[in-house]
């Protein structure tokens, strides 16, 4: 399984805007001082009856020295509040490019995350043949949660500022920097958005027809691509006008009932109407119905966790989760695009499906391997014949390599199938039958891999 790490969902506390500062009261007790010095000056000249108060000259001075401290006392302390504005404004700027690059590597690796969990559509046939074909099991956290297009996401680092801080009330070139970084990091824009199908029992994709269908065509293949034909099926109700436009749905695994078989495999689960679609599908699995052309109609399904009905186009209606192309830029595949990905799909099965541990003992005849050997020997017809599944029916399914004039199916066969549709397992089925039903006086096997090996990787010849 392809295992991944989400980021942390923190909150990142971002301080406050620095107050404006204010001229002191001791800046502005100087140039009163200085006012008081040149009156002081004036007066003890004039006492002594100096010269100097006969002079004109003289006045300039003290003249000069009030329009100073006049001049002082206006600006002085304005200045040095300016000066005092600009160093808070330079450290706290700091801070916040500080801030702001942790936010954005932290949005980086929640982007890069979410990108690599729910990948573009585009790519999803290739993965058809990795470990992450059908890795998201129902206990797994994605389960059902299928992504929908691009748009904004919360972040998983959120900035936040304290609870009683006053962003207007500050100096309005710091408080508007840190609401823009607030704004900025609060969401991640172009982010993959989800939605969670187990909880969506109804969903309806708007917008033109082209569009929409293209949007069902991403959203089934990414359904079928990661989640295994035993934990999901896909069934459809279709318009005869759209049967055509839904044929590459016959490739896909989750669109067949597992416990059906007929010459081509298992039978396809399309449908008149929801109804039948939801009767008709295997219990167990979470059922996703395509609804096209048709009234989507439908039993009451509030509540309902293993269900989804997809419609396409048309009013929605109350209780349905409408998604809307414009709103989100919504994932999109061609009808050439769904059917590679589907035709990559159909070549692998889920082995899992129908199977409990002990089937296999239980079909032999026994429950402790240990008692195998006692079940060598018996009847002329039950020579060569071992056990290799179940019927739909639920009656053993059984393979005779006697010779066709003893009844059986015999001597020589040929097992076909792709890379990964089971091969392997069953011709280890078949060995392993032959074995616990005939002695080695009976009976010898000779196997023989030509690829490497690995199909009787372990299995003791008799």
């Amino acid at each position: 399984m392809h295992e991944l790490t989400e980021p942390p969902h923190v909150a990142v506390p971002v301080a406050a805007p620095p107050p404006v500062p204010t001229p002191t009261s001791a800046g502005r007790l100087i140039p009163v001082m200085s006012l008081v010095v040149t009156g002081v000056m004036v007066a003890v000249v004039f006492a002594m009856g100096s010269p100097l108060s006969s002079n004109p000259m003289f006045f300039a001075f003290p003249l000069m020295m009030v329009v100073s401290a006049l001049t002082s006392l206006a600006h002085g302390g304005t200045r040095r509040a300016e000066a005092e504005l600009n160093i808070s404004r330079h450290r706290y700027l700091g801070y916040l490019h500080d801030v702001g690059q942790q936010l954005a590597d932290s949005a980086a690796a929640q982007q890069q995350w979410l990108l690599e969990l729910h990948p573009p559509p585009d790519t999803l046939w290739q993965l058809a043949g990795t470990q992450r074909r059908w890795e998201r099991h129902r206990n797994h956290e994605a389960f059902c949660r299928i992504r929908s297009g691009l748009g904004q996401v919360p972040a998983g680092a959120r900035p936040v500022t304290p609870a009683d801080t006053e962003i207007r009330d500050v100096d309005p070139v710091t408080s508007a920097t840190l609401q823009r970084l607030l704004d900025g990091y609060s969401v991640l824009r172009d982010a993959p958005v989800t939605t969670d199908l187990r909880a969506t029992p109804l969903l309806r994709l708007q917008g033109d027809e082209q569009t929409v269908r293209a949007w069902a065509r991403a959203l089934l293949c990414q359904l079928a691509t990661f989640h295994s034909p035993g934990d999901v099926g896909i069934a459809a109700v279709l318009a005869e006008d759209r049967q055509e436009c839904w044929d590459w749905l016959k490739w896909l695994p989750q669109h067949g009932d597992p416990r059906r078989v007929d010459d081509i495999g298992p039978v396809r689960l399309t449908f008149r109407n929801v109804d039948t679609a939801l009767a008709g599908n295997p219990g167990g699995r979470h059922t996703v119905v395509l609804v096209d052309g048709v009234d989507a109609t439908a039993p009451d399904l509030r509540g309902r966790t293993d269900v989804t009905v997809i419609c396409l186009g048309g009013a929605g209606r109350a209780g349905e989760a409408v998604l809307t192309a414009g709103d989100e830029v919504p994932d999109t595949l061609s009808a050439v695009e769904a059917a590679t990905c589907a035709r990559r799909l159909a070549a692998y099965r889920d082995t899992t499906v129908g199977r409990t541990p002990g089937d296999w003992l239980g079909l032999i005849g026994v429950s402790d391997p240990a008692a195998l050997p006692s079940r060598w020997g018996g009847s002329a017809g039950s020579a060569l014949r071992v056990p290799l599944g179940s019927r739909d029916t639920g009656e053993p399914l059984h393979l005779d390599i006697k010779e066709a004039a003893l009844g059986g199916a015999g001597p020589h066969g040929l097992c076909i199938g792709a890379t990964g549709s089971g091969k392997s397992e069953l011709l280890r089925t078949v060995a392993l039958g032959m074995i616990a039903r005939h002695s080695p006086e009976e009976l010898n096997l000779i196997l023989v891999d030509f690829k490497g090996g690995a199909a009787f990787l372990d299995t003791k010849s008799q």
